[in-house]
């Protein structure tokens, strides 16, 4: 096999320059808390001079639309895709479209099953598209107050050829009504035939459109694929939890794989009566011990994201971890890991060399940035659920019969339920973290739950209660439950029937084994059977001396089984044995972490310590020293540090009956950390449009730290660690800039500049760049369909620099000051010449008329 070894040292130079999108003021991610990312997007939309299309959820943004209404009234073309099914959670949505469609806009709506969750803007002549999870409303955009009132985004621009391209081949799908059936028209669309705007490019691997039928690509199977090939490090940043089965490989992977994971979690969502399965597998995740977070600052957390340590790679969308968005609703959601000439298999991402890995640092940057922010975030702390309200059979009850059902309304919170009862009027649990069905939505019809006893004597008073539990284990507190009572009616029955052997004779106490039971007289369609008091499941009559059934969920213990056959009734004493869990679930404590993580070596700070099976009287210390607790329940402890030795210390509860757990490494003292210093920026100099790369140097840089040029904040900020950071230049006149770093607070933050050399004055100069140059294409001839490796030769080119043939964009492999290596597009206009044109990131160009032949 002949090698072209000239590429080997381009490419080793590409993947170092890779490590942000240089000189490109388009690859770019934007971070909502701090950034206003509504303006780049106003400024793609005003500089547009072909065609916007847009797809979304929901817009109420009249900034937004008047900026489109604009771009229109220039000539520019522009098609949407909308949903009103929006409409009634965004009443201005309705007026927005409505405007829109009155002034002409060609608008298609979405009708198959499943929401149009998209949200992006593709413009063509700028050969950009932006995608997210975000919204196009104004909170969800830019930041009311940086670091405080904010909603959690981040919003992703691209002039990555092969994900521009994928876009348009979806939007072109979508739009011409590709799978049938799935729009229709809006406004304006009505009899006209829907063509397609662009050729039909291949679809990015990594891109992840849905939904699909490929059942690899379902974003729920695609994500649990990832979980369960990484091998580092998990963290996961995520609006809405409400699917088991992501919960469920999330968990293992933690528990059973020994993976490290963090979570940032919504606190609204939390507690959001409309989604009340998120609740549910929150609490369980912290259960399980995984450490999380939740929002503490104004707005919410709405951002999607998985960062995956072991394979570089950032999974972000539009998708919840939720059923709808893993493959019914319209999602976009994008997996970059792997280089040109790897692949994404079923089992991860594995790759030669990442093309991204700025995309994954800037997140990761982010995202440790959120952890240790004090001020923005906080230990997440389950709530506990309501109490229940009982229905029947009513307090004093009297004539009841043999069998009851008892009923209650557990509400939206709570997820599992203890049973009390007896003859006691402080009963005996029978069963425990009974599940009854789906909690209920309040806004919806209510249907009570239900548990239902039997075997019971006439003429017998009973007392009940229930207790209401959330998956964290936690129950009512707002008042103790009450016990209700009923009697009986009537007199002991007859002895007709009799129960002589049941098989097996034991099962679990989660209930759901299949038994036989063995006798004598009994009655088709009259038998009940119980097991103590707990009435068992899908009893059936086989024949007069046989009778099937599952167990009741009941506590462990021995019972009788008692079957009631009509007016008759017997009853074959401990005949079933209930046995525990195995193994049985565990009483130690457990700790999940503790916030904030890092103190003074002086000790006196104050700090929250989440985690489970804290009783009453527990004792924790730091490094072998005690700690001052303040206060602590079933699931958090409140208590103040005492003083320590610098470094990481472990962190050890103990119960009042001994057993103990150790947080590892769950503490470090640490002094106030150094303010920053600026020694050096490389390149020192670049154009005056910005989007130049550079190499910032010094000492007591931070995650999260900021940048600025001239009072101009960076885009793209990516601290490597303490004495490195990556950025892009923003725009700015000509002439020297000062370049700035500060670092956020973590106790408080906000921006934090101390009192060190964090200016390095006059560091970075603003030039005019010279414009490209083009002197050869070679080969300068290819077939029409595309695909032609190409190498252009000049001067001056730019990484970040696009290519065109004949208005079509190539794709670009290799850029370095003379040579460009890209593969030609399809002929926009048939055979015959066209012309090359080199554009560079500031917007200069060059043109060779007539430089590439397609024959």
């Amino acid at each position: 096999m002949i090698v072209n070894k000239a590429w080997i040292p381009l490419l080793a130079l590409a993947l170092v320059l890779f490590l942000i999108p240089s000189a490109s003021a388009t690859e770019r991610l934007c971070d909502v808390s701090f950034e206003d990312c509504r303006a780049p997007l106003l400024k793609l939309i005003q500089n547009e001079n072909q065609e916007i299309d847009t797809a979304f959820w929901f817009m109420d943004d009249t900034t937004i639309s008047n900026a489109l209404i604009a771009a229109k009234n220039r000539g520019v073309i522009v098609r949407m895709l909308v949903d009103p099914r929006a409409d009634e959670g965004h009443p201005t949505n309705t007026s927005i479209l409505n405007t829109l469609a009155s002034d002409g806009f060609q608008m298609r709506q979405r009708v198959a099953n499943g929401i149009l969750h998209w949200k992006m803007m593709l413009f063509s002549g700028q050969g950009v598209v932006q995608f997210s999870g975000a919204n196009y409303t104004a909170s969800e955009l830019k930041p009311f107050t940086p670091y405080v009132n904010y909603t959690d985004e981040a919003i992703y621009f691209s002039d990555d050829a092969i994900v521009v391209n994928s876009f348009r081949t979806k939007y072109d799908d979508w739009w011409t009504n590709t799978p049938l059936a799935s729009f229709t028209d809006f406004a304006n669309t009505s009899g006209i035939t829907l063509t397609r705007a662009y050729p039909t490019y291949p679809i990015d691997p990594e891109m992840d459109f849905l939904p699909t039928n490929v059942a690899k690509n379902n974003y729920g199977t695609r994500s649990q694929a990832a979980i369960n090939a990484e091998t580092k490090q998990l963290d996961v940043d995520m609006f809405r939890i409400t699917n088991a089965d992501i919960t469920d490989t999330t968990i293992k992977a933690f528990t059973q794989g020994n993976l490290p994971i963090r979570l940032i979690v919504d606190s609204s969502e939390y507690r959001n009566p409309a989604r009340v399965w998120d609740s549910y597998n929150v609490d369980r995740l912290f259960m399980a011990g995984i450490p999380i977070k939740i929002t503490k600052h104004q707005g919410q957390n709405h951002e999607k994201s998985l960062l995956l340590y072991g394979q570089a790679m950032t999974v972000f969308g539009s998708s919840n971890w939720t059923l709808p968005s893993f493959n019914i609703q319209q999602e976009h959601n994008y997996f970059p890991c792997a280089a040109q000439l790897a692949a994404y298999t079923s089992k991860g991402c594995f790759y030669v060399s990442p093309t991204k890995p700025w995309f994954f640092q800037w997140f990761q940057n982010q995202f440790e940035r959120r952890w240790n922010s004090n001020a923005e975030y906080k230990a997440f702390i389950p709530l506990p659920p309501s109490p229940p309200t009982y229905k029947n059979p009513v307090n004093g009850a009297t004539s009841t019969a043999t069998t009851v059902t008892l009923t209650w309304e557990g509400g939206p919170w709570a997820q599992q339920y203890d049973i009390y009862f007896g003859t006691a009027t402080n009963p005996l649990l029978i069963s425990s973290n009974v599940i009854t069905g789906q909690p209920e939505d309040p806004s919806g019809p209510l249907t009570p739950e239900t548990f239902k006893v039997s075997g019971l004597a006439p003429g017998t008073t009973y007392y009940w209660k229930v207790v209401s539990k959330t998956m964290a284990n936690l129950s009512a507190t707002a008042n103790s439950p009450s016990v209700w009572s009923f009697t009986t009616a009537g007199t002991a029955p007859g002895s007709g029937a009799t129960v002589a052997s049941i098989t097996p004779t034991s099962g679990p106490s989660s209930g759901g084994t299949p038994v036989t039971i063995t006798g004598t007289n009994f009655v088709s369609g009259s038998a009940v059977v119980s097991f103590g008091f707990a009435a068992a499941s899908n009893v059936k009559f086989v024949t007069s001396t046989t009778i099937t059934a599952n167990t009741p969920p009941h506590v462990p213990a021995i019972t009788g089984v008692t079957v009631v056959n009509g007016a008759n009734t017997a009853t074959l004493p401990t005949a079933f044995t209930f046995s525990p869990p195995m193994p049985p679930p565990s009483t130690a404590p457990k700790l999940n972490l503790v916030s904030p993580a890092t103190g003074s070596p002086t000790g006196g700070d104050s700090v929250i310590i989440t985690g489970s099976n804290l009783r009453p009287g527990l004792k924790v210390t730091f490094g072998g020293v005690p700690v001052t607790v303040n206060s602590s329940g079933q699931v958090s402890i409140n208590a103040t540090t005492p003083a320590g030795n610098l470094g990481l210390v472990d962190v050890v509860v103990t119960n009042t009956d001994g057993q103990t757990f150790t947080l590892k490494g769950g503490f470090t003292y640490a002094n106030p950390p150094e303010p920053p210093t600026v020694t050096s920026v490389s390149p020192a100099s670049g154009s005056l449009k910005g989007g130049t790369t550079v190499t910032i140097s010094g000492t007591g840089f931070n995650k999260g730290a900021v940048v600025t040029f001239g009072g101009s904040m960076a885009t793209t900020i990516v601290v490597i660690n303490s004495t490195t950071i990556l950025a892009a230049t923003p725009a700015h006149p000509v002439g020297t800039a000062d370049v700035v770093v500060t670092n956020i607070d973590p106790a408080t933050g906000v921006i934090d500049s101390g009192s060190g050399g964090n200016t390095l004055s006059g560091g970075y100069t603003y030039t005019t760049a010279p414009p490209p140059t083009i002197s050869a294409v070679s080969p300068n001839t290819g077939t029409a369909s595309g695909g032609t490796q190409i190498t252009i030769t000049g001067t001056n080119f730019v990484f970040g620099a696009k290519v065109f043939l004949g208005g079509q964009q190539a794709t670009v492999q290799t850029i370095t000051g003379s040579y460009i290596y890209a593969t030609t597009p399809a002929a926009p206009n048939g055979l015959g010449a066209a012309d090359v044109m080199v554009v560079n990131p500031d917007g200069q160009s060059s043109t060779l008329s007539g430089g590439y032949t397609y024959q």
